[in-house]
């Protein structure tokens, strides 16, 4: 198999074809540098809007959700050609989640082969541009709310679901959920930041069902 994908040429090719490998092809495959290479992206783009902007941590957190989300990768693995490379069985349908996630693993595969410095080159060469808009012109949960009055559905439900840590660090857990059967978590030190979390990542699954979306 060749060593060289994207610019970069794999010291271990092995770690290249795991991250490339489905499970329906293997049950050697790429799940497990997944879980590393999602850990991975989000410490670098952490790193660079907490360098790059004075946004405060819910905005951060907003930009991040953004950055990161399943419906922003599938944009670069489609710009990169991911498909082409995906390893699977002849009869697998390679789905937007199956590009996302072999596109984490193979930023996981590229931080064990070459380190933190070339997964960080990766990751602003092809998620950050010169132009990217920092600035947050609607947060996801009014999108959500947009686009329940646009549908006429209910507006979306918030629940908390979990409450954790010491009375001077809690850490909530809240569901978002619509009338559509949709839902999703998240979780931040403030009500406020997990709901806006939940409801970003609810925005996402919205636009990845094929519901009627815009900005």
């Amino acid at each position: 198999m060749n060593s060289n994908l994207f610019g970069y040429t794999f010291k271990n090719p092995k770690l290249l074809k795991l991250a490339l490998t489905h499970r329906s092809q293997s049950s050697q495959n790429y799940e497990r540098l997944e879980f590393l290479g999602d850990s991975v992206l989000s410490l670098c783009i952490s790193a660079h809007i907490v360098h790059s902007t004075s946004l405060d941590e819910g905005q951060l957190s907003i930009i991040r959700s953004k950055i990161v989300s399943k419906f922003n990768l599938n944009k670069v693995a489609n710009t990169l050609s991911l498909d082409h490379h995906i390893i699977a069985a002849p009869k697998q349908t390679i789905s937007q989640n199956i590009r996302a996630d072999v596109l984490e693993a193979f930023i996981g595969a590229l931080y064990l082969d070459q380190g933190l410095t070339a997964c960080s080159e990766f990751i602003f060469k092809h998620f950050i541009t010169e132009s990217f808009d920092y600035n947050i012109k609607k947060d996801s949960k009014t999108r959500i709310q947009e686009w329940a009055h646009k549908n006429k559905k209910k507006l979306p439900k918030y629940s908390v679901i979990e409450q954790t840590g010491q009375s001077h660090n809690v850490i909530y857990t809240i569901r978002c959920e619509t009338c559509c059967g949709l839902q999703a978590t998240g979780s931040g030190r403030s009500k406020q930041i997990a709901e806006q979390q939940a409801a970003s990542s609810l925005y996402e699954k919205i636009m990845e069902h094929n519901y009627e979306t815009y900005s």
